[in-house]
């Protein structure tokens, strides 16, 4: 039995219509493998190609037409099955009929695409390729090197502007956002039946979470990416949190999950209403999405997460889980970023962040012997005082680094004396000389509770000396003609 086109068409006709993409890139996948269409010879750009035919003549052409042509692929078998090819292409048919029409179905696809024939008529051949060539409508879709990870941890040390990134990236997109710590757990990353009230009448009634309300989001426009943030990835268990959705990390290359999972019924329940009430179809029909009561992440469903590498997690990730993710590391920037120009003011001489950012993050590494607890170049987020300082950057040193070094030579929560400072001040020695010499000056251990005593701001500034960072020089005003 023949298909209803117009049925066919509608959908195709939508997605087509917003699509406007003008700097396609083409998959490695897709590339390696589609050498020629039909007779034509086939070299790639980034954003365009050539078509080469028999006799050397070129076709110069944009790579979007590759993604117009894929979204037409799905009519190629009906509308072949609709037609009687002999009839279409002047050959004799069984009805004794003919029509000198040889771009016929090629007419019809390129105005289901509203593109000009003569100029755009190429996208018939590719469409004609997908159609006799389907499995590389989903190489075409293959993620390139410069699309969207599907699932990535931007990971780092405190303050290097992870969050910020993601941020950055998901900018005027749809983004659902949650924050993991030691409790959750599936009910609140998913959902669970809460009760509610209503009049005198209690009820119980499914409560979506974040990962359901962006997993309908996703399925509502697959044509447009949703975003999932999980912020502090690391301080909840992932196991528990996940549960079963584990298994739809895994994503092939058309950025479908390879395994689809049973919904629970509440779940499927509330994911079918939800869908089939936006599109406008009867409640009793399972939509994309949750077919056969199946949850199966789409491509526009992104997840990105955010790790600090210097939390201890209580719940380690496994191997299988992190595999599953694309990482990405964010660095601490010791210059080009806004915080260059951060200062830290102590009893009205004033530092450069970044000269005691370097100067700290070098005896953290050599007292802990590794990288993670190091501080990023946002721990603070502005021109900082006293006490900011202490409560904020001298406690971080403390409490994750030095708390148990004390009497140890690992500790580096020393101050140089008063009297050691008032001698260099005299001497204003070169700052190479200093750095040089800095063995020579007299220095005292110190605790945190100290820096809250009278002697807290001299012992500040000791610290800071001791840690070869001079204050910032005074302006010399020009003197008078």
């Amino acid at each position: 039995m023949l298909q209803n086109l117009n049925e066919l068409v509608t959908p195709i006709k939508n997605k087509l219509e917003k699509f406007n993409s003008l700097d396609c890139e083409l998959s490695n996948a897709f590339k390696d493998a589609v050498r020629e269409i039909g007779s034509n010879g086939m070299t790639y750009g980034k954003y365009n190609s050539c078509a080469t035919n028999t006799t050397g003549q070129r076709v110069f052409i944009s790579n979007a037409w590759f993604y117009i042509a894929a979204i037409l692929a799905p009519l190629y078998i009906p509308f072949h099955e609709y037609t009687d090819q002999q009839w279409w292409n002047g050959g004799m048919s069984s009805t004794g009929r003919t029509l000198d029409r040889n771009d016929s179905l090629a007419s019809s696809v390129l105005a289901i695409a509203n593109v000009v024939n003569a100029s755009q008529s190429f996208i018939a051949d590719i469409w004609k390729y997908f159609g006799e060539h389907p499995e590389t409508v989903a190489l075409l879709t293959a993620p390139a090197t410069s699309s969207p990870s599907l699932q990535k941890i931007c990971f780092g040390n405190p303050g290097s502007g992870k969050s910020y990134k993601v941020e950055t990236e998901t900018k005027g997109k749809k983004v659902f956002r949650t924050t993991f710590h030691p409790d959750s757990d599936y009910s609140t990353f998913v959902g669970t039946y809460k009760p509610e009230s209503d009049g005198d009448t209690i009820r119980y009634a499914f409560v979506p979470q974040t990962f359901t309300n962006a997993y309908i989001e996703a399925y509502k426009d697959i044509d447009t990416p949703v975003y999932l943030i999980i912020e502090e990835i690391n301080r909840g268990n992932c196991a528990q949190i996940f549960g079963d959705l584990f298994q739809l990390l895994d994503r092939g290359s058309d950025g479908y999950s390879e395994y689809s999972i049973n919904a629970d019924k509440d779940l499927r329940d509330y994911i079918r209403r939800e869908l089939n009430k936006h599109k406008g179809i009867d409640q009793n029909t399972d939509p994309e999405g949750i077919e056969d009561g199946k949850l199966r992440l789409p491509p526009n469903l992104h997840i990105l997460a955010t790790m600090n590498t210097s939390d201890q997690s209580l719940f380690p990730m496994d191997s299988a889980f992190k595999r599953r993710w694309d990482w990405e590391y964010v660095p601490i920037q010791y210059e080009g970023a806004t915080s260059d120009s951060f200062t830290i003011t102590l009893s009205g001489k004033r530092f450069r962040w970044i000269d005691f950012l370097k100067a700290v993050n070098d005896r953290i590494r050599r007292t802990t012997e590794s990288e993670d607890k190091q501080l990023g170049n946002y721990f603070i987020k502005s021109d900082i005082d006293e006490k900011e300082f202490k409560s904020k950057v001298m406690f971080y040193l403390w409490s994750e680094v030095c708390k148990d070094e004390y009497l140890t030579e690992q500790n580096f929560m020393r101050s140089m004396t008063k009297n050691s400072i008032e001698k260099l001040n005299s001497e204003k020695p070169a700052d190479e000389f200093f750095r040089a010499h800095i063995s020579e000056y007299e220095v005292e251990e110190f605790s945190f509770n100290d820096l809250f005593s009278e002697r807290g701001t001299d012992l500040l500034l000791g610290f800071m000396y001791s840690m070869n960072v001079l204050p910032i020089p005074d302006k010399i005003e020009p003197l008078e003609p």
